[in-house]
């Protein structure tokens, strides 16, 4: 059903980390944002495309903007974008960051016991 979306839209006052948001950009959807949460660190250096929070006004420009875009235009944007989730949030990606901080706690329990 995300395939069939012609934007995704998360205005969220607080968030975790959204998976909804990932799979979107996974999917090279469209994406309008607001900068909350970890939302900034899914979206990484194009952390500038996203919105503040709270600034209804702000989020209907963004909307008719991105809508007054060609379609191509649209999803020419999305295709980096998606390109840097797919590498960064990946299942392999997330598994591999996960056990990479457990390697580094276990050093650090390691040191600190020499010590």
């Amino acid at each position: 059903w995300m395939q069939a979306c012609d934007l995704f839209c998360l205005p969220s006052h607080t968030e975790g980390h959204p998976n909804v948001l990932v799979e979107a950009l996974a999917c090279g959807r469209p994406v309008i944002a607001t900068a909350v949460g970890g939302i900034p660190e899914i979206f990484g250096p194009f952390a500038s495309r996203l919105i503040p929070p709270g600034e209804p006004g702000f989020l209907a420009a963004t909307l008719k903007n991105t809508f007054n875009k060609s379609e191509v235009e649209r999803l020419t944007e999305a295709a980096s974008l998606a390109a840097h989730v797919r590498a960064g949030f990946s299942y392999d990606a997330m598994i591999e960051g996960g056990l990479a901080a457990y390697r580094r706690a276990l050093e650090q329990r390691q040191i600190t016991r020499r010590n």
